[in-house]
């Protein structure tokens, strides 16, 4: 094989893998593909409600829709939490929209649906108190670039103003316990935690 030869199949090479990571990088690791994909498809258009005139009890069973339409196809553990804990979250579909109808008020509304996002069980999965944006809000200002924070939901002007209203009319605090987990044969073992000394493995 001449010279010439080898060296085109050794640059056609490099193009491939260059070209495969470069998608890659686009598909898995850039954020503002991430973001603007993320962004596009569920903060490009909320509305913008007045939630101090109260949610109608229309607009309550349109959020709730969209909350379990969103998490029947997005979240994978449904399958796990009826193994494990012998819940059917999906099939509780009609219950939780009885709730919500019988709700008086945005208050209630709030309660009822962290209820039913509680019942999945899982740390990851829950409502993001007012007290929790916050915090949430100044780490992801912390780590995300410029350019993408508009692309943020936590940087979203209509998220934003919601929070707020919900800051002044959800009383809650947000505590967290002096112990830490650890996962020791098979079982997650609560331990004390103080804060000023390093857990020991």
């Amino acid at each position: 094989m001449s010279k010439k030869r080898i060296i085109k199949i050794v640059l056609a090479v490099i193009m491939v893998i260059g070209a495969a990571f470069f998608l890659s990088y686009m598909l898995f690791y850039n954020p503002s593909y991430l973001y603007s994909e993320v962004h596009n498809k569920y903060y490009k258009n909320l509305k913008n409600i007045d939630l101090a005139k109260g949610l109608t009890a229309e607009e309550k069973l349109e959020d709730f829709e969209y909350l379990y339409d969103t998490l029947q196809k997005n979240y994978p553990f449904f399958e796990m939490g009826k193994r494990k804990r012998g819940f059917d979250w999906l099939s509780h579909k009609e219950e939780f929209e009885k709730k919500i109808r019988e709700t008086k008020n945005n208050v209630e509304f709030y309660n009822e649906i962290k209820r039913m996002v509680t019942l999945l069980q899982v740390a990851h999965a829950r409502l993001v108190s007012p007290e929790l944006f916050q915090v949430f809000q100044k780490a992801f200002n912390e780590v995300v670039k410029s350019e993408e924070k508009q692309l943020n939901p936590l940087s979203n002007p209509i998220i934003i103003k919601d929070y707020k209203y919900w800051k002044q009319t959800i009383k809650e605090t947000t505590y967290i316990l002096p112990i830490a987990f650890s996962y020791i044969e098979g079982k997650y073992v609560a331990i004390p935690y103080n804060k000023n000394e390093s857990l020991k493995e």
